[in-house]
C-alpha cells in the first residue's frame, strides 16, 4: 500500500506505509478523482484507491492529533 503523498503536474509522489520508500508515477496511472492522503494499491497496471483504508488513516491522524491538543 502507498500513501499519496503529494501530485505535483502529471506525477504523483507515493509513499510505502510500510518501508517509506519514496516512488514517483504518472497520473494517467491512478482513478481521476485521486488526491493527497488517499490510500492506494497496484493492481495489474494501475492503481485503486481504497476509501476503507483512506478513512482509517485520516481518523488516526485526526485522534493524534487532538490528543497533542488536550
Amino acid at each position: 500500500m502507498y500513501s499519496v503523498d503529494r501530485i505535483e503536474n502529471d506525477l504523483v509522489i507515493l509513499i510505502n506505509c510500510d518501508s517509506n520508500e519514496v516512488i514517483v508515477k504518472d497520473k494517467k496511472m491512478f482513478p481521476s478523482n485521486i488526491k493527497e492522503g488517499d490510500i492506494v494499491k497496484i493492481n495489474n497496471v494501475n492503481y485503486i484507491i481504497l476509501n476503507d483504508e483512506t478513512l482509517k488513516m485520516k481518523d488516526e491522524v485526526k485522534n493524534k492529533f487532538n490528543s497533542l491538543i488536550e
